[in-house]
Order: C-alpha cells, then sequence, then structure tokens
C-alpha cells in the first residue's frame, strides 16, 4: 500500500466518522422536536429545504448540465424508498430510544446481499448466509418478538433500514448504467422529498413556536448537508470495506446522547442483539465487497 493509499484511508475514516458523528446529533433534534409536537414531516421538510440550500453551491459547481435526467424509473424508485425510509426513521425516534433506531437504520448491510439475490443475480454463498443469520438472530433480540409486545418504533426503525438498502440499490444500479452523477441523484432525491413532506405536512401544518426549535430545525439542515457532503467524499478517498465499519461509530454517539439527554440504556438482551447486529452487519459489508454485485 502507498503512503497515497494510506492517507487515503485515513482520511475516509475521519470523513465517515464525522458524517455519522452529524447523523446522530441530527437525529437527537429530531426526537427533540417530536417530543415538542412537531410533526414528522414537518421536521423532513424544513431538514430537507435547508440542506438542499447549503448544497445548492455543490450540486451546480459543474453548471445544470450535471442534473440531466437518466433512467427516470430506476430515479423514481430510488426516491420513494429513500424517502420512505427517512420517514420511518424520524417517526420510530418518537417511540424508540435513539441509540435502537440508529442501529436498526444502519441495518442496510444485512438487506444488500438478500436483493442483490433480485436485482444482481447474485447467489448468496454459504458463510454470507451464516453471517445473516447472525444479524437477524440479533435483530430479533432488539425487536423481542417473542414478548407479543413489539415496540412500533423498533419495527418502524427495523422498516427503514429495509428502505434504506433498496435505495441503496438502486443508486448502485444508477452508478451502473452512468448515466447520472452523485449531484443529480443527491438533488432529485432531495427535491423528491420537498415534495412528499410538503404534501403530507398540509394535513398536519405544525411549525416550531420559538427560536430554539427554529435553531435546531436549522442545525438540523446543517448537519444534514455536512453528512451528505463528507460521507459521499469518504468513499472517494478509500474503499468501502476498509471505511463501512467505521459507520457504528454512529450507533456509539447516538448512545452516548440517548444515555447524556435521556438517560437511557439498553437493556442486556438489547445490548448484546447490538453489538450482534455491528458486528455481522461489518462483515456482511467486507464480504460482499469482495464480490461486489
Amino acid at each position: 500500500m502507498t503512503n497515497k493509499e494510506q492517507h487515503g484511508i485515513y482520511l475516509g475514516i475521519i470523513l465517515v466518522v464525522t458524517a455519522f458523528l452529524l447523523g446522530a446529533v441530527r437525529s437527537a433534534f429530531s426526537k427533540i422536536l417530536l417530543q415538542e409536537g412537531i410533526p414528522a414531516q414537518v421536521i423532513l421538510l424544513f431538514q430537507t429545504i435547508i440542506a438542499l440550500l447549503i448544497l445548492l453551491p455543490w450540486i451546480l459547481k459543474d453548471g445544470t448540465k450535471s442534473l440531466a435526467i437518466g433512467n427516470l424509473k430506476l430515479i423514481a424508485v430510488r426516491s420513494v424508498s429513500g424517502f420512505a425510509a427517512v420517514i420511518c426513521f424520524i417517526i420510530s425516534l418518537k417511540y424508540t430510544t435513539l441509540a435502537k433506531a440508529v442501529l436498526l437504520n444502519n441495518a442496510s448491510p444485512l438487506f444488500l446481499p438478500i436483493l442483490s439475490i433480485f436485482f444482481f443475480r447474485k447467489k448468496l454463498k454459504i458463510r454470507l448466509l451464516f453471517i445473516l443469520a447472525i444479524g437477524f438472530t440479533g435483530i430479533i433480540m432488539i425487536l423481542k418478538p417473542e414478548t407479543g409486545n413489539m415496540n412500533r418504533g423498533d419495527l418502524l426503525a427495523f422498516l427503514s433500514g429495509a428502505l434504506a438498502a433498496v435505495s441503496i440499490v438502486f443508486t448502485r444500479l444508477i452508478q451502473k448504467g452512468k448515466s447520472q452523477n452523485t449531484q443529480s441523484i443527491i438533488f432529485f432525491y432531495l427535491i423528491f422529498i420537498i415534495i412528499c413532506s410538503g404534501l403530507l405536512s398540509a394535513r398536519d401544518w405544525i411549525i416550531p413556536h420559538n427560536r430554539i426549535l427554529w435553531m435546531f430545525m436549522l442545525i438540523m439542515g446543517a448537519t444534514y448537508s455536512l453528512f451528505q457532503i463528507s460521507f459521499t467524499t469518504a468513499f472517494v478517498h478509500a474503499p468501502v470495506s476498509k471505511i463501512s465499519p467505521f459507520i457504528y461509530f454512529g450507533v456509539i454517539f447516538a448512545g452516548l446522547i440517548d444515555w447524556a439527554v435521556w438517560k437511557n440504556a439498553p437493556d442486556i438482551l438489547s445490548a448484546l442483539g447490538i453489538i450482534t447486529v455491528i458486528i455481522s452487519a461489518i462483515f456482511s459489508v467486507i464480504f460482499t465487497e469482495k464480490n461486489p454485485p
């Protein structure tokens, strides 16, 4: 490995850890706003508008020609699944702890190999099936279906992780076609979110009632835009297999915020489930990267 490659990996790690620190902070502010009675769709609407305004210079750095639409069907499915994932995640924060919501939302690596069977005609090797089985066992430990009283927030966060995986698959399909660049994918995704969350907000329009909550909105929009830039740039500098494990620093950050602000700590079974999901998801990413779709 050359010094340049090593430097790129270190930079990628720093960027991805920064991205998921920002993501944990944004999620915490979302939870606070939900507790103040602001609907999830309104939070998402303002967060996305602010993020789009901040990201616009980056999106348009090559002019409007970079916004050319390639495969409209793929863009539509990617946008719908991405919107559904993020709205499910925000709603989940109202009903479950920050740490569990972030962990289940980031469990998408466990779904990607399964989706690859259908979209990339990939066959799953025994080793990967074993890793996935362990990962989903961890999810069962968190959801506790045997109690008959599953937390709806946990279920929504789990669903958001599955939908995020669908969004990732369609992003890869778009990129494989080479008809769309990263800026245009993000731009149309943000526009779609603004339209959908705006329509949903019309039925239940409640906006922040003081300056502090508006400041939280601005911070969320800023952290979301910085997350997009940091996360995207990280994978330019380093391979997926080298930096993906550091995504789960987001769970650690969320857990620390959860404990500091809401005094939440997971029970022993949930803690074991969280550790199991993180380890299996990391190995799933590494194994899948060695056998990419």
